[in-house]
């Protein structure tokens, strides 16, 4: 079954994005669509909702809209649960390039 997953690539990281995308592509990840651009602010306090009640909340919806960020879909064949791997390669690229807990690549 094919499971799709969407990631960011959040602002001040976008220099790894082929990096960041090459290693999913080996990981057997196909990128369904992917988008260059600025969030509004209503789009990030959108996107990141589930987080309304959090102190940073506010801060997060902030920063996700003062630059650009890549929106990515991407999709793989799979039975098991794509958020493992996802979660472990996003995991990879924060250990290697976060600046702090929320300036942290995808």
């Amino acid at each position: 079954m094919k499971k799709q997953v969407f990631i960011i690539i959040k602002p001040g990281f976008l220099k790894y994005s082929k990096i960041i995308l090459d290693k999913f592509k080996r990981k057997g990840w196909n990128i369904v669509r992917i988008k260059t651009k600025k969030l509004l602010l209503s789009e990030a306090k959108r996107l990141y909702s589930i987080h309304k009640k959090e102190k940073f909340y506010t801060p997060l919806c902030n920063y996700m809209s003062s630059d650009l960020s890549i929106g990515i879909i991407i999709e793989k064949q799979t039975s098991e649960d794509p958020f493992k791997e996802v979660g472990e390669i996003k995991d990879y690229f924060r250990k290697k390039y976060a600046e702090s807990e929320m300036r942290n690549v995808l």
